[in-house]
């Protein structure tokens, strides 16, 4: 269905634009394609090779698709690293609001260093520390929002997320 949409899409417009970092990465795709085209005559089971020769089409068309609207309307990627770094701060509370209630879900056992923050079943803490990290640096070193905010959530992402870590290594139990 959204590969119907998408050639519907692409047959409408009257032209299309492509940079040319994009064609590269279409030409070695369609090379795949052709790669899949030669194997379903050598494969015993010649119909699931067919199958995937579709669904692999049906799924470019859908990437060429996207590389046009993101050429047409490119998105505006620092908004959405700052939604990221909201999302990751989010869960960050989450985690440390079940700390209390439900301990088994966020905690985990190191050998010979006893109980870490980890994030468990509600998001991974080495995943969402480096991300609200990073995100914060770059807009403190850039200057996209108030320095003491970027400033602010920088040390307190390290002080929750880090500090257990660097404690692991020297080898000071933290909890």
């Amino acid at each position: 269905m959204i590969a119907t949409r998408a050639i519907y899409r692409l047959v409408s417009n009257r032209k299309i634009l492509l940079p040319r970092q994009t064609r590269t990465v279409l030409i070695l795709a369609f090379s795949l394609v052709t790669l899949f085209l030669i194997s379903i005559g050598y494969s015993p089971g010649r119909t699931v090779s067919a199958e995937y020769l579709i669904l692999f089409v049906l799924t470019l068309i859908c990437v060429i698709e996207f590389l046009v609207d993101v050429y047409q309307n490119p998105p505006d990627w620092m908004r959405f690293l700052l939604e990221l770094r909201f999302i990751c701060l989010v869960l960050l509370c989450m985690v440390i609001a079940v700390l209390p209630f439900e301990p088994a879900w966020v905690l985990g056992v190191v050998e010979g260093h006893g109980f870490r923050l980890i994030g468990g079943q509600v998001g991974s803490m080495d995943v969402m520390c480096p991300i609200i990290a990073i995100v914060s640096a770059y807009c403190f070193l850039h200057k996209l929002e108030s320095k003491t905010k970027s400033c602010g959530l920088l040390l307190s992402e390290l002080s929750a997320c880090w500090a257990p870590r660097c404690a692991e290594r020297n080898s000071v139990s933290l909890w």
